[in-house]
């Protein structure tokens, strides 16, 4: 390559490099020698992160700082100290001897270190390796064997799929000369400029591209190289339609990384929300081995949650969107078998209430695209801490909803259902929710029923949400028959509904959803929180009605979960004119059972029914217990520690402390070890049984 071509390739680089202003400042600071502890640069980051192409800008860096940055792709060498040597030798012959120097014929590795040594004498000295995660043994040669035979001012630059491990970290020495530089996604603003170099300008293709990639560098590159090549085809008009293209091109960049006997499992977890080896076998059908298991958490676009772990959001949907093409049937499969892996253990469970987190796993395979689509947009595993509505906080709520209420704009909402890659614009205008918000009474609500309010809080305390949900029994009918949203519903009830709706208090015949707000449209923990505590009520069984405001969105979440529109049955509460239906989903007795197995009927796989619903074993406490306390106990049971309890349950770990001693008190138990004996005993009391001995 000429110099000319050469510099001209340079400027074309430099002029579409967007972002890493983070990652540039702290390069130049080691340009500059203000980081003279540093001698390893580790650059890493998942496939198509941008690690060669920050790689090329230090390098443009370096150069017009009047250093020396050779680099060298570990793929272009065999992996042993005397090719590396040679490789070196092909980099540095480009270089103008040092004087007194060059043997002829020389190119080993020490040749290599004598050389880069001597540059180190007139010039900072930067050594690049790139894909450094395929360097095998030779790794610890390098760090062991190589690395102290260089002067100590020549910095190495390691750039791979995952962080330095082993003797990189272990040790206190290595970790004090290294500085590590993860690469994240690409900001909205940075991702749109990229955009906008590569002549992508039209706002709802540049919009449509955004939601697919997430700003990942890799994915952005190629999302406009083929948008440039379809642009004027007619299946582009008004979005971007190179999505399959997309979605295969990153699936092969990133099973690169996959060795084959671990491509099974690769594509299996991708399949899945989130996976553990437990629901990794339940997909597959078979048993998967711990060995297994921890070479596939070590790819490096796996990462960790509360939970398990997840596949990377993009490596996730290419991949499964390449096992659908080439095989729906087994994917099919996959899906089926997870979604009933998860309706098993609910159906199984005692206290089903405290299996939310399974029914939101489940929902996200459903058949529902629009369910598919809001579950994948909100895939988080983080819910905020909920905290009762008290006389202590009520005057901080108030505030809280009157800020929210006064909000007004569009919020733009778009969602991509995972399967069939179709675009889902849900976007609508807080003006619609917000007085919905302001009319709720907290004041009104605190001496209805304390327990209708919980307010979110975030990690910083404050207030980031709440949800209104009314039980319905019989110190709160006539409320709900006298007031907007809901009375529309309760009115119309017969004597007979009426009278199976007056419950006593303690038992609850269902709840009406009066109103869930979170403080920032579209945030996914407030919106999982949200879910968790919508599917925490619909598994304690009882008939639960809503009536959202006139806004698509909201009516399709909860057509899309199972609750059927009453028919002729509208009230214009929120603005006078606009029609407002009402949802209800009844799951009351028999009917919880029929509705999961209704949920989870259509993805069984073919030639398997769905199973029939497990009878729930008796906890032997229901006769002193309160409901809360009975699903603690099945907890305990379960082997959870308080902290994994609290979460489960969405209190405080003192709260579940606070649980523990009553129950502990009123059994007379001591120990959570008796405890958990005495719920396997199936006794019905067990206070009762200690005092008969």
């Amino acid at each position: 390559m000429s110099e000319r071509f050469r510099n001209r390739i340079d400027a074309l680089e430099e002029r579409f490099f967007v972002g890493r202003e983070q990652e540039t400042a702290k390069f130049a600071r080691l340009l500059r020698g203000e980081l003279e502890d540093v001698r390893i640069l580790n650059i890493y980051g998942t496939g198509g992160m941008g690690k060669s192409t920050l790689l090329g800008r230090f390098e443009r860096m370096a150069l017009d700082g009047g250093a020396l940055f050779l680099a060298l792709d570990s793929r272009d060498f065999h992996h042993s100290p005397d090719d590396l040597g040679r490789a070196l030798h092909g980099r540095l012959a480009a270089l103008a001897a040092p004087a007194g120097g060059e043997a002829a014929g020389e190119e080993g590795i020490a040749y290599a270190v004598w050389r880069l040594n001597e540059e180190a004498n007139r010039r900072k000295v930067f050594l690049a390796f790139d894909t450094f995660e395929e360097f095998g043994d030779l790794e610890h040669w390098l760090r062991e064997t190589f690395l102290p035979m260089l002067d100590i001012r020549i910095a190495l630059v390691l750039a791979g799929r995952h962080s330095l491990r082993g003797g990189w970290v272990t040790s206190p020495a290595w970790r004090q000369v290294t500085l590590r530089m993860p690469l994240g996604q690409l900001r909205a603003e940075e991702a749109k400029a990229y955009l906008l170099r590569q002549g992508v300008e039209d706002p709802a293709v540049v919009a449509s591209i955004l939601l697919r990639t997430q700003g990942h560098p890799l994915s952005l590159s190629l999302a406009a190289h083929y948008y440039r090549i379809r642009q004027d085809e007619a299946a582009d008009e008004g979005g971007f339609a190179g999505d399959s293209e997309l979605s295969l091109s990153l699936a092969e960049v990133w099973l690169r990384e996959v060795p084959e006997p671990l491509r099974e499992l690769t594509e299996a977890a991708a399949a899945l929300r989130s996976f553990n080896q437990e629901t990794l076998s339940a997909a597959l059908g078979r048993p998967v081995d711990a060995a297994e298991f921890e070479r596939l958490a070590g790819l490096s676009f796996v990462r960790t949650t509360q939970r398990g772990w997840m596949v990377h959001d993009l490596v996730r949907e290419a991949v499964a969107k390449q096992l659908r093409l080439r095989s729906p049937e087994l994917y099919q499969r996959l899906v089926g078998r997870i979604a009933r892996h998860y309706y098993q253990r609910i159906v199984g469970s005692k206290r089903k209430e405290s299996m939310a987190w399974e029914m939101a796993e489940m929902v996200g395979y459903l058949g529902s695209s629009i369910m598919r689509a809001y579950m994948n947009k909100h895939l988080t595993y983080a819910s905020y801490y909920l905290e009762p509505l008290s006389a202590e906080n009520v005057a901080e709520a108030t505030a809280y909803k009157e800020r929210w209420g006064a909000q007004a704009g569009l919020h733009r909402e778009r969602w991509v259902d995972p399967e069939s890659g179709e675009e889902i614009d849900l976007s609508f205008h807080v003006d619609k929710e917000a007085p919905v918000i302001r009319s709720i009474d907290f004041e009104e609500m605190l001496a209805l029923e304390p327990d209708a309010v919980r307010l979110y809080r975030d990690a910083a305390g404050d207030i980031a949400g709440f949800y209104a949900i009314v039980p319905i029994h019989e110190g709160t009918f006539d409320y709900l028959r006298s007031q907007p949203y809901s009375r529309a519903y309760f009115e119309s009830r017969t004597p007979e509904q009426e009278a199976a709706l007056r419950t006593p208090r303690s038992q609850p015949a269902g709840w009406f959803v009066r109103g869930v707000n979170v403080a920032r449209p579209g945030d996914p923990q407030g919106t999982f929180t949200s879910f968790q505590a919508l599917f925490s009520l619909l598994l304690r069984g009882g008939l639960i009605v809503v009536s959202p405001p006139p806004v698509p969105l909201f009516q399709d979440v909860y057509r899309g979960l199972g609750f059927e529109e009453m028919p002729d049955l509208y009230h214009r509460d929120y603005d006078g004119r606009t029609p407002a239906p009402t949802f209800v989903l009844d799951t009351r007795g028999p009917r919880l059972g029929a509705y999961l197995k209704r949920l989870v009927s259509d993805l069984a796989p073919a030639g398997e029914a769905a199973p029939e619903p497990a009878a729930p074993a008796p906890s032997g406490l229901s006769g002193q217990l309160s409901a809360r306390e009975l699903e603690v106990v099945d907890l305990v049971a379960e082997g959870l520690t308080n902290p994994e309890i609290a979460e489960r349950l969405f209190v405080s770990e003192v709260t579940v402390k606070k649980h523990l001693t009553s129950i502990f008190q009123k059994t007379g138990l001591k120990n959570r070890g008796a405890l958990i004996k005495a719920v396997a005993s199936g006794v019905r009391s067990v206070g009762v049984e200690r005092n008969n001995e």
